[in-house]
Parts: C-alpha cells; sequence; structure tokens
C-alpha cells in the first residue's frame, strides 16, 4: 500500500495543477497591438445634409462583456443587468464633423461612457443617443453648436426588443421605451434539478 500512496497523491494533485495553468495567455506585442488598434470609424450624415456623425469603435470588446450573462428569450440573447440586447453595438467616441470639412466637434461623452443607438432628428438639428453603462441605458441628447451632450432623463431604457427610442415624425419629441421602476426581483432558478442528465450514443 505505501508503494500506491505518492502515485495516488499525485493523481489528486493533477487536477489541481491543470487548473491553476488556466490563466489568459496575452500574445506577443506586435500582434497585440494589430487586435487593439482601433478599426476606421463608421459615419452617418444628418437628414439635412450639413453634419456627418462618426462613430468610433472599439478593436476587440473586453472579456467582461463578452463573458456578460444572458438569457435566451425567442432567438434573441438578452442582458439582464442592462436591459438590452446582449453584444449591443457601442461606440466608445463620437465626433461631429460638417460636410464641408471646416467644423469638427468631438462629442464630451462622461467618463467611461458607451455610446448606442445614435439617432438624428428628422430636421437634422439634434442628436440623441443611448448611453449604456454596465447597469443600463439612458437617454441623452448632444448640442451641436458646442459639442456638449447631456442627460435627458435618468429613467432606464428597454432595449430588449431594438432600438429603446425613436423620434416622431415631427422631430420634437422622442418615444422611448423604459424599464418599470416597480419590477421585481429576477425569478431564482431552483437548486433541485427536474430529473437526471441522460446522454446517449449510438452507433
Amino acid at each position: 500500500m505505501r508503494l500506491f500512496r505518492p502515485a495516488f497523491a499525485l493523481l489528486l494533485a493533477a487536477p489541481l495543477l491543470l487548473h491553476a495553468q488556466t490563466a489568459y495567455r496575452q500574445p506577443p506585442g506586435p500582434i497585440a497591438k494589430i487586435l487593439d488598434s482601433d478599426p476606421t470609424p463608421s459615419a452617418i450624415a444628418s437628414p439635412d445634409r450639413k453634419w456627418l456623425l462618426l462613430l468610433e469603435r472599439e478593436g476587440l470588446p473586453p472579456i467582461s462583456e463578452v463573458a456578460a450573462q444572458w438569457h435566451g428569450l425567442a432567438g434573441d440573447r438578452i442582458n439582464p443587468r442592462t436591459n438590452m440586447r446582449a453584444r449591443e453595438a457601442t461606440f466608445k467616441g463620437l465626433v461631429l464633423r460638417s460636410l464641408d470639412g471646416s467644423v469638427e466637434r468631438r462629442l464630451a461623452l462622461p467618463a467611461g461612457a458607451r455610446a448606442a443607438f445614435p439617432m438624428w432628428s428628422p430636421d437634422g438639428r439634434r442628436l440623441a443617443f443611448v448611453n449604456l453603462t454596465p447597469d443600463g441605458g439612458t437617454l441623452w441628447m448632444a448640442d451641436l453648436a458646442s459639442g456638449r451632450a447631456r442627460q435627458v432623463a435618468a429613467t432606464r431604457l428597454n432595449g430588449t426588443t431594438g432600438q429603446p427610442c425613436a423620434w416622431i415624425a415631427t422631430g420634437a419629441q422622442l418615444l422611448c421605451k423604459t424599464v418599470v421602476a416597480a419590477r421585481g426581483a429576477a425569478p431564482r432558478a431552483s437548486d433541485v434539478p427536474t430529473g437526471p442528465i441522460v446522454q446517449e450514443s449510438e452507433g
């Protein structure tokens, strides 16, 4: 029995050694620089053809966003914390540029902001967007003259079924879907399994 104890102890320690080796590895410097470089910005022209909105994207999303919890609903993946679809397209910077190139203004966003759903008003005089945080999205409005952005309301928006806000035909107001203020906590899954896990192979 004594001859088998070291081997048995080694077998018990093997899972612990394998678990310690599962940390993320970083690629070499040149490859990391290529992967982390920002892609070419997207552009949306205003309806009056006077302004161009440049949307600055991130190269790759952080692992915290990729691994975020989501729920499946009718073929969509919903993030329960943000009340938006999982992996929603967001932008780290918004830049206003006149079509003739004479004026360029970077919108002053709050620290760590991720802009989503940029929306020009029908007359092209105003720009609205959603500022997405880990706890949800709120409606913001940008002033084209000064380049400043301000929060319109602190109400959390609901983007689980598409764009949370839209301009009405006159362009005077926005119609938004919001999260119910009195919504309760999410249902908790039962700790007791409903049945055994059965695996079957044929052939």
